[in-house]
């Protein structure tokens, strides 16, 4: 099932508790930042926000949290990130932002409550973490000497890991203290399992042009000692997106050959793969499992949401469950 979104790139996209509804941020032709909603039962999608920036650097996804009731996303009228509600697409509050910083990477945890962002100064970036409710800055955390491009929430939102074009990987707690969890590593994207035991991390590419060997591969940590353990291998040829099941045994890979792989990631086997929906461009750039488990959900640049049926990858592999 595929629902186009018009001349738009899709730029992630979030699931309501039922899987009945969807968020997205995409990007028009004329480079300016939208959030739609999509009803994956009528097909049908309305325009919540537009005008936000989308900058030449960093693309800025915006973040929604786990319930879909909020979204969040760089403001196009001030400095700052704009809290809107997804259903009414009305802006709640804007957290004030210093007009001389860049704006980097963003994300919310599972409860909407916290909110962290990256200012990129002369010096680096320094990641701001918000009380988004209050709309209360809560900690600075500076440390990363490059651009963030990756954030993510731990499940419980007591962490948040970061990604940088320095090639740190570092996990903050929400007091600000911090630690590098890898090095020479361009982190991007950054998910969590759900159930809090893994961190996943792709290579977002090259740093200063030097190709890694580690490039073709997700990485892997123990998320509660920062440990990494064995990643998954093969020729993904660059990930652009991760996103794990509910019961955290799968993992989808999208990488820039426009190919999803399916993992089995506790075997380390991949299970399968979907079929590419575009010769050219960018690889898929979303995507999330619908509750259950057996479809996914994945937005591509060519602007269209499409729905796959994962169950016959899942009922074909060894010893499968389901």
């Amino acid at each position: 099932q595929t629902w186009p979104l018009g001349d738009r790139a899709i730029l992630n996209l979030g699931l309501g508790g039922t899987g009945s509804q969807a968020a997205v941020t995409c990007v028009g032709r004329d480079g300016a930042g939208a959030i739609l909603a999509l009803d994956l039962g009528t097909g049908g999608s309305r325009i919540l926000a537009s005008g936000l920036p989308v900058g030449p650097e960093v693309v800025h996804r915006g973040a929604f949290d786990a319930s879909l009731r909020f979204a969040a996303a760089w403001s196009s009228q001030v400095p700052g990130v704009g809290i809107y509600d997804l259903s009414s697409g009305a802006l709640l509050r804007t957290l004030a932002m210093p007009e001389n910083q860049g704006q980097d990477a963003l994300a919310v945890d599972a409860s909407g409550k916290r909110l962290a962002c990256a200012l990129q100064g002369p010096g680096g970036s320094v990641l701001s973490i918000w009380d988004a409710e209050r709309g209360e800055e809560v900690a600075r955390c500076p440390g990363h000497e490059g651009p963030v491009i990756a954030l993510a929430f731990s499940p419980d939102g007591g962490r948040i890991v970061s990604g940088s074009r320095d090639g740190t990987l570092r996990e903050w707690t929400l007091n600000g203290q911090g630690r590098i969890l890898a090095r020479n590593l361009k982190a991007d994207p950054i998910a969590f399992s759900p159930d809090g035991k893994w961190l996943t991390a792709g290579n977002g590419g090259n740093l200063d042009g030097v190709v890694s060997a580690m490039d073709d591969v997700v990485h892997l940590w123990n998320a509660s000692t920062g440990e990494p353990v064995q990643g998954l291998p093969g020729n993904l040829n660059g990930v652009n997106r991760l996103a794990w099941s509910g019961d955290s045994r799968l993992l989808a890979v999208a990488c820039n050959d426009h190919v999803v792989r399916l993992w089995d990631v506790s075997k380390r086997r991949q299970l399968g793969t979907l079929p590419a929906v575009q010769k050219e461009g960018a690889g898929p750039t979303a995507l999330a499992f619908l509750p259950g488990d057996r479809k996914l959900l994945c937005g591509s640049p060519d602007g269209a949401v499409r729905l796959w049926d994962v169950g016959p990858l899942l009922d074909a592999a060894p010893h499968s469950r389901r």
